[in-house]
């Protein structure tokens, strides 16, 4: 049995700007992904850089990341926003985050995969 440590990340030790993990993924780059209820979608590099996309930025549906997953492909990492009944701006929606770094808003990714 290997001894490993294990490091608790909260709001309060940690980029995340919510306790509330709901997800986690890794993308092909090693960077850590999580969903969080209330914080957006925060980004942990293998660097240790933390980034945190938010509603107000315009780039998520809201702050409620209820699911987060790579592509197989490495061509988009999948963010969903769980619709919050009572929340503004209260429709969910699929988010996605192109490997240029881009966050397509959920109307930017049901336009481009009606393009192909």
């Amino acid at each position: 049995m290997s001894s490993s440590k294990w490091r608790i990340l909260s709001a309060d030790n940690s980029g995340l700007q919510s306790s509330d993990v709901t997800s986690i993924a890794e993308d092909e780059q090693g960077s850590l992904w999580f969903g969080t209820y209330g914080g957006g979608l925060t980004r942990l590099s293998p660097e240790g850089d933390w980034h945190t996309y938010r509603s107000a930025e315009g780039a998520l549906a809201n702050d409620y990341v209820g699911y987060v997953a790579t592509d197989p492909a490495g061509s988009c990492l999948w963010a969903i926003c769980d619709s919050v009944k009572g929340t503004p701006p209260d429709p969910g929606g699929v988010c996605c985050l192109t490997p240029g770094g881009q966050l397509l808003h959920p109307s930017e990714v049901y336009s481009s995969t009606r393009a192909t």
